[in-house]
């Protein structure tokens, strides 16, 4: 489990845990992640930090952790997650999402109710574009806008972690200006054939610009 700055496709680690996959460990996943956000967030010179989190991920414990370090958060929900949208002076009744937007070009922002067993209030940006297999749900404390939905695309442009970890030189927050966090989780083995579950928490930020090919990026990943 590791936090990464985002730089253009690569997010640098900054802070990890190792943990292993098959045995129990003392201290609990969430309480890994906090530490590791509030390690991170205290190097940051920015308070405009948004984390962005998959379907596999997104819940409320995850927008707890953000507001607990004063991160903004877009997380993308499952089609068949369960809400209430708003409806005149009040809330429709629960449906799912895959309900909401059924086929492409159509679109729905707005405030829902979300999770029956929370009833959390929350923005939704939900859309089908074109070309796409289903439609995208996402999550924010931000109002609910396509802006949203372009926002956490973003994470999707994260290729490999542990690319070009040292090509950009110094990673001081002084170039921390303006973050985007993304937070995935994927499965690594690695050189001593020890398989981990690894959760991911990237910033995206602008850095100087180095030079570091696509070849070099390449090489350098582990």
């Amino acid at each position: 489990m590791y936090v990464g700055i985002v730089v253009q496709s690569r997010a640098l680690p900054v802070a990890w845990c190792v943990m292993p996959q098959q045995e129990k460990w003392d201290e609990g996943q969430w309480e890994i992640i906090g530490r590791l956000f509030a390690q991170v967030a205290c190097s940051l010179t920015s308070a405009d930090c948004t984390l962005l989190a998959d379907r596999g991920l997104s819940c409320l414990r995850l927008i707890k952790a953000c507001k607990q370090v004063g991160w903004h958060s877009i997380l993308r929900l499952k089609n068949a997650e369960w809400f209430r949208r708003t409806f005149r002076r009040g809330y429709r009744d629960w449906e799912q999402g895959k309900r909401v937007v059924k086929k492409e070009g159509e679109q729905w922002y707005g405030k829902v109710l979300l999770w029956q067993e929370h009833s959390f209030e929350t923005s939704l940006s939900a859309c089908w574009e074109p070309g796409y297999d289903e439609a995208w749900l996402v999550i924010s404390d931000r109002p609910a806008s396509p802006k949203r939905v372009r926002e956490y695309a973003r994470c999707m442009r994260v290729e490999a972690p542990t690319g070009c970890a040292t090509s950009y030189g110094d990673l001081s927050s002084r170039y921390v200006h303006k973050a985007e966090v993304a937070f995935t989780q994927r499965r690594v083995v690695s050189a001593s054939s020890l398989r981990c579950s690894s959760a991911a928490v990237t910033l995206r930020s602008k850095f100087p610009c180095a030079t570091c090919s696509r070849t070099g990026r390449m090489a350098s990943t582990v």
